[in-house]
């Protein structure tokens, strides 16, 4: 009993400091590290100043004419097809022929749209240097703007396409596009039903 009464204080001062060192480490305590299998992202709420907002839609303007029931210029997203532009334009009037228009054809900054109509030929700028009246794009005569309406079609590979029927002459049928650097198999089963060499 002398003993307790002797270092009872020093026994309360180990005591208060251990209390005090466990509740210091419970508050300051780092959460456990979460593993999640591969390809997950985990955000904390401190990550949200972090999260990047998705960029907006990139616009592009295109101009739809011929058998259209409101042909016009009109504002559309980059990642559209034909299809939508001409639905924006009212849709084909009674008199078009769709089926010699690529729908699903990718749009560009300017292009000209133009639904002909049965019997109808087409004489726009566009047809006439690069794209024919099926809407098929001439891969020996289409402008490099042409050339990447084409799906998997950038402006890289387009240049290497012109580069190619310069330097070796016009392209005597399709499959020879796989000659051009950066087009494989996959690329041209892609774009095969959507280009020609022409007559």
């Amino acid at each position: 009993m002398n003993f307790i009464k002797k270092y009872s204080l020093a026994i309360c001062l180990v005591f208060i400091v251990a209390i005090a060192g466990i509740f210091y480490l419970v508050m300051n305590r780092k959460p456990a590290m979460v593993i999640e299998k591969p390809g997950t992202i985990i955000f904390s709420a401190d990550d949200d100043e972090n999260k990047q907002t998705p960029a907006a839609d990139e616009k592009i303007k295109v101009y739809v004419t011929g058998a259209v029931k409101n042909p016009g210029v009109y504002e559309i997203s980059k990642d559209m097809r034909v299809d939508d532009a001409i639905r924006l334009a009212g849709g084909p009037s009674d008199e078009a022929d769709m089926m010699r228009i690529n729908l699903a054809g990718f749009l560009t900054d300017g292009m000209q749209i133009t639904v002909p109509a049965a019997g109808e030929e087409i004489y726009s700028g566009d047809s006439a240097a690069g794209i024919t009246s099926d809407g098929k794009v001439n891969i020996n005569t289409a402008s490099e703007s042409q050339l990447t309406t084409l799906p998997g079609i950038g402006a890289v590979i387009a240049g290497n396409i012109i580069k190619y029927r310069e330097d070796n002459g016009p392209f005597k049928s399709t499959e020879e596009i796989k000659n051009v650097n950066r087009i494989g198999e996959a690329t041209f089963n892609n774009i095969k039903d959507m280009i020609t060499v022409g007559e």
